[in-house]
């Protein structure tokens, strides 16, 4: 009897497809195609609905409507209320709607509002149904997250609740769910090292798993590569062990000898390594940038000379992160490669930074320096926020440059979300570690903080050879007016 009615539901939905179908033809109309969604449906080039209109022929119209960071819960950062992409793809008039939001809402701050998402999706629904056209709805489930927090996004809850939820919902609505999850799980060519966003093959898995969900017609995915067997796994961890054993270190640190930061060594592009490449694995320092909240590094690609957004202008020259060919950052991750990034001034002696935003997000960016040898180390540094929003003292908004080179804007009122930066330093095995062995923390400082500057010295800290130590500068909670002067990185070998 059950599937009978399976049958029978499936029989149904797809007349009510044609339906819908031969009535766009009787207009003499393409089949128009909605996707709504986030910036999932968007990420590569081409993304999966332009697989799916591939697919689908010249009868079809797929349009997306789409950006990053779209919540479905109201009150978020880029809430789909607020915005038009919604109001756009009901405009649209489809015959066929495919609902992709709902990634955004499993962070922990928003999912408490569990309730309160289950209301609007069924809003959501309602109003493609009061649609003239009728078009048939399905609801695509969320690619799996890989790491644990991606974008801020937990895993746990995408996979174990907000899924589950959106598949309730669909049941509830009467209208259908298409699992675009699933056929992405477990393969490893999938999902990009983020952690969640669809590589290309990723997409095209997408665009074909809903394409057979909307025409019934089997599809071949693309055959997962082949993974390592035990044996090539050790093989290769052997030889990256040996590799380690031979390595050179540039720096040779008998007891008492200490090693520092410049601003020379960041503004050059050749690092000190043997390579001749500045910022690579024989460099003594590197320079990396955290993907995003709570997630793994990656070693910042590009140098540049002269980011015109940072103090200094053409005199500054660093390392930022980018993953264009044309060094202009990529559109689809907001990264800006003149602003993010560490420099070094040697005409001013100083060295800057400003921690990494994304989507709203934010994360932080980090040196790296490479033991040489077992040991002991004594490691000191120190930052100043030299761009800070405070409450201004006699109620006179106004901007002061300091001596010192800081700029301090003084409102009238207390910062809403500029909240400073803090230091921290840790020991990792690889650059990409997302945490380490903690050896101090500091509190926030600049903005509506008490101090605008702070320094740290970390006494006996055991390391051993080919190991990093770690000196990273978070934003805090607020991912804004984090411009941060490195005031020293030092590392001294005790024993």
């Amino acid at each position: 009897m059950n599937r009978q009615l399976t049958i029978l539901a499936a029989c149904t939905a797809t007349v009510m497809l044609l339906m819908s179908q031969a009535a766009a033809a009787a207009e003499g109309e393409k089949i128009r195609v909605a996707v709504a969604g986030d910036s999932l449906c968007t990420n590569s080039d081409p993304a999966w609905p332009a697989v799916l209109a591939q697919k689908l022929g010249d009868g079809y119209e797929v349009k997306v409507f789409a950006a990053n960071g779209l919540s479905v819960l109201r009150n978020t950062y880029r809430s789909i209320w607020t915005r038009y992409e919604l109001t756009h793809s009901l405009s649209y008039s489809p015959n066929i709607a495919l609902v992709c939001f709902g990634a955004n809402d499993a962070k922990d701050y928003n999912w408490k509002r569990k309730g309160e998402f289950v209301a609007e999706y069924n809003r959501i629904i309602a109003m493609y149904k009061a649609l003239p056209t009728k078009p048939k709805i399905y609801l695509c489930l969320p690619p799996p997250a890989v790491t644990e927090a991606p974008y801020g996004i937990s895993r746990d809850i995408l996979h174990d609740q907000l899924i589950p939820t959106m598949k309730e919902i669909a049941k509830d609505a009467g209208v259908e769910v298409i699992d675009t999850h699933t056929p992405l799980k477990g393969r490893s060519d999938a999902t990009g090292p983020d952690g969640l966003y669809p590589t290309k093959t990723g997409h095209e898995i997408v665009g074909l798993t809903v394409y057979s969900a909307l025409t019934g017609k089997a599809v071949e995915l693309p055959a997962p590569p082949k993974e390592p067997t035990k044996e090539e796994l050790a093989k290769i961890e052997k030889e990256e062990a040996d590799k380690a054993a031979k390595a050179v270190y540039v720096v040779q640190m008998k007891v008492g000898d200490v090693v520092e930061l410049t601003p020379a060594y960041i503004a050059n592009p050749k690092g000190d390594g043997a390579d001749g490449k500045g910022n690579t694995e024989d460099d003594t320092w590197q320079f990396w940038f955290q993907y995003d909240t709570r997630n793994a590094y990656g070693r910042m690609g590009e140098y540049k000379k002269g980011p015109t957004q940072v103090p200094g202008g053409k005199d500054v020259e660093g390392w930022v992160y980018s993953d264009t060919p044309d060094g202009k950052g990529n559109p689809a991750t907001d990264w800006s490669p003149e602003y993010e990034g560490v420099w070094g001034n040697t005409k001013k002696g100083q060295m800057m930074l400003h921690p990494y935003t994304h989507h709203g997000l934010h994360a932080s960016l980090a040196i790296t320096f490479r033991v040489p040898a077992d040991g002991t180390y004594e490691i000191t540094g120190g930052i100043t926020d030299v761009l800070v929003v405070k409450k201004s003292p006699d109620g006179v908004a106004k901007t002061v440059e300091t001596p010192d080179g800081r700029t301090i804007v003084y409102g009238a009122n207390e910062p809403k979300n500029e909240d400073g930066v803090f230091w921290f330093v840790e020991v990792v095995a690889k650059g990409s570690d997302q945490k380490g062995r903690l050896l101090g923390q500091g509190k926030p400082i600049g903005d509506k903080n008490e101090k605008d500057s702070d320094t740290f010295e970390i006494k006996n800290a055991e390391c051993k050879k080919g190991e990093l130590v770690r000196f990273g500068i978070d934003p805090n909670k607020w991912w804004g007016t984090d411009l941060t002067r490195i005031d020293g990185f030092k590392i001294k070998r005790l024993k």
